[in-house]
């Protein structure tokens, strides 16, 4: 599999949440068949599907190992989706990728543009934390006011309308945002004093306000205090709490919830069988959490070993991912999950039809495999 990814990190327990801009602290993130990874020198490596440009790079359609992306400098956080984001030094917001909804906060929707190019987004500055969504991009102001961009169709954005917004636009109702994350239709926020927001899409109780009643503006999830760390996934949410508890609520139809049931749940509920949790990452229709010590747990689908239990098979409670040691940091993708070790390695797992496992091959695998890093990446 060639040399160990000697790739240094200075922070963990990132999911696009708010940072001090200057910082260099984030370091991976899982996209929809994509993958970002930021180093610790601040430049920008992405692999996996590029149809929209979500990679950054020119010229082809996917990226079987990692690219580095040109035209950034001093980048402090990054996130993907079928776009991607990222954030410099300087509290300023780049993005690249897909504009179906005017996700790129350049002032338009052009269905089927592909801006592969990163550029610097107008109308916003002094950023210090970034979050995405599918189809749409958010940002935390020095201030803790929050501003939302792009697909809107749930009232995602939080802005009282369904309507796309092309600019970057400010979200009232709602301050002293810590950090942020959009999922597939709908947006969950913790704010300094650790209470739980949502908004957008809630067909299947993901807002986890014990209703299946979307919210076109913030609302307080009060069944929730003292939140250290929130995950989106398709339809399910999860949040970790100050004193290492993971909990869940939303879609179940693949077990994700980790209950042992596969019934929608429309509030949290704590999942039992787990031991003291310091990360965790959802997405569609699989849950994965890391423990104290380095051992990642996962639930739910795993139709392309997505949960990395080495078969197939999806499993409604929590299992232990055999062989994953010293991980310090875990993310979710689509249908494939990543992982950083204490060493510097980042592991993949699940589906590889567009590459996002970086491996050199497009072979899937239900066990964590090495990513492979090019020798000279810095």
């Amino acid at each position: 599999m060639g040399n160990p990814v000697k790739v240094f990190f200075l922070l963990l327990f990132i999911l696009a949440y708010s940072y001090p801009a200057g910082s260099v602290e984030v370091s991976m993130y899982a996209g929809t068949r994509s993958n970002v990874v930021l180093m610790q020198n601040a430049t920008v490596w992405t692999w996996g599907a590029n149809d929209s440009g979500q990679l950054g790079v020119d010229h082809i359609k996917a990226a079987f190992v990692p690219q580095k992306v040109s035209g950034l400098e001093g980048i402090v956080q990054v996130a993907i989706y079928n776009h991607a984001v990222a954030l410099d030094k300087h509290g300023d917001v780049w993005t690249w990728g897909a504009n179906t909804w005017g996700e790129l906060g350049r002032g338009d929707i052009r269905s089927g543009y592909f801006g592969n190019v990163p550029q610097k987004v107008k109308g916003v500055g002094g950023i210090k934390g970034i979050g995405i969504g599918n189809g749409f991009t958010l940002a935390i102001g020095s201030d803790g006011a929050l501003w939302a961009w792009g697909k809107n169709s749930n009232g995602e954005l939080g802005l009282g309308t369904t309507e796309e917004q092309p600019v970057p636009t400010k979200v009232e109702g709602i301050g002293k945002v810590r950090y942020i994350v959009g999922g597939d239709g709908y947006t969950l926020a913790v704010k300094d004093d650790g209470s739980l927001w949502a908004w957008g899409g809630n067909n299947r109780g993901q807002l986890g306000n014990k209703t299946t009643v979307s919210s076109l503006y913030p609302v307080e999830i009060n069944t929730l205090k003292n939140i250290r760390k929130i995950s989106s996934g398709g339809s399910h949410s999860m949040a970790l709490l100050k004193n290492g508890t993971v909990w869940t609520w939303g879609d179940n139809s693949s077990g994700q919830l980790g209950d042992g049931k596969l019934i929608f749940r429309y509030k949290p509920e704590k999942v039992e069988g787990l031991p003291v949790i310091v990360d965790i990452a959802a997405d569609e229709g699989h849950s994965h959490a890391l423990d104290e010590n380095g051992e990642v747990w996962a639930w739910g689908g795993n139709i392309f070993g997505e949960l990395g239990i080495g078969n197939r098979n999806k499993s409604l409670r929590p299992k232990k991912i055999v062989g994953l040691r010293d991980v310090v940091q875990i993310h979710s993708g689509t249908s494939h999950c990543l992982a950083l070790d204490r060493a510097g390695n980042v592991w993949s797992w699940g589906q590889n039809v567009y590459g996002q496992l970086g491996i050199k091959n497009i072979k899937s695998t239900s066990i964590p495999v090495k990513v492979e890093f090019p020798e000279k990446r810095f």
